[in-house]
């Protein structure tokens, strides 16, 4: 019977850069090897990388397995969860890298048993390699304020991703949690609505930073096509349908009017010819004016603090949205109104 572990980092990758591939490994050689497993999932490389990748994943005494087919990131780590032997689940992606010396520093003071433990990130160009005495300081937040509050969205790593995050492989086991291999958008946030809304108790981790992102301007979310508005009408349509949680649907909600934001300022450049975009977003809403989306926020039966939504100020100085809010809310309502 194989030895089960604290901590499965989950590392999908596909004909990856092999010097930042090295450079993530050796953080992690950094962590107890006793508590911590690596596993890499190769989805699909070509032929003569795959043999670079293995030889370097063995070299470093990580797991290799391998994926015959590229079939996308979620294939791949959903593969990797169940190949996992760990308690807890790290997804890392190979062009990123984390901070070994904290990552063994948490887990050898902390006696895991939270449901999820959220860790801060920054820009690879922020992080130092100077060692330091970590001092970890958890806090304990309920749905609310990990999905509303703007302190926490701005201090820890959006609930857009799956990173940076240690998830109870139990609780994803028991409730047939996937990343949605349909998905090349927000396949991470998903992922994370079904989860959290099973997650019993959420520790946020203060002081420094455990993931750092490598900037990558090719991403699918920093990118946009005409197959954009698709990817985010699906996500849009399985996120409402996965959870009655109000506080879920109101993050949707919200995430749904810095999409608009996002394509819109797109749009005002010439080269991003993507008016077709907003197609399902304009088929699916109604115009509601701010003082609407006021009245509906400072409803006492949804308990929703307007404080939490400060962001309503600051785009309705934007001139992109200045006259109107497209807000997707026909259907998100009718979910509001039914709990009530």
């Amino acid at each position: 019977m194989v030895e089960s572990k604290l901590i499965s980092i989950v590392i999908p990758t596909y004909n990856p850069n092999m010097d930042y591939l090295n450079e993530l490994f050796t953080e992690i050689c950094k962590i107890n090897k006793e508590k911590c497993e690596v596993l890499l999932i190769d989805d699909g490389s070509d032929s003569d990388i795959s043999e670079k990748i293995k030889k370097l994943v063995l070299s470093f005494e990580f797991r290799y397995e391998k994926v015959l087919i590229n079939s996308g990131v979620s294939n791949a780590r959903n593969f990797g969860i169940s190949k996992s032997i760990g308690q807890y689940l790290l997804f890392v992606d190979s062009d990123d890298i984390i901070d070994g010396n904290l990552l063994d520093a948490f887990i050898s003071q902390t006696e895991l048993t939270a449901d999820v433990y959220v860790f801060g990130s920054a820009n690879l160009n922020s992080k130092t390699n100077n060692l330091v005495d970590y001092d970890f300081e958890m806090l304990d937040v309920d749905l609310q304020k990990f999905y509303l509050d703007p302190y926490y969205k701005k201090l820890y790593f959006s609930p857009r991703s799956a990173c940076a995050k240690l998830f109870k492989k139990s609780i994803i086991e028991k409730n047939g949690i996937q990343f949605d291999k349909n998905l090349r958008f927000s396949e991470d946030c998903l992922f994370n609505i079904c989860y959290m809304q099973n997650a019993l108790s959420i520790k946020l981790i203060s002081g420094s930073d455990l993931y750092f992102v490598r900037e990558n301007l090719k991403s699918a979310s920093r990118t946009f096509s005409k197959k954009y508005a698709d990817y985010y009408n699906l996500y849009f349509d399985k996120a409402i349908s996965a959870t009655n949680n109000k506080f879920i649907l109101f993050f949707i909600y919200r995430d749904t009017i810095s999409i608009i934001a996002k394509v819109r300022i797109c749009m005002s450049f010439k080269k991003f010819k993507i008016r077709s975009g907003l197609k399902f977003i304009k088929s699916n809403a109604v115009i509601i004016s701010a003082q609407e989306l006021s009245t509906l926020i400072k409803d006492p039966n949804y308990k929703i603090n307007i404080e939490s939504l400060r962001f309503i100020e600051l785009i309705n100085k934007r001139r992109f949205l200045r006259a109107y809010f497209y807000i997707v809310k026909n259907r998100i309502l009718s979910k509001f109104k039914k709990q009530n």
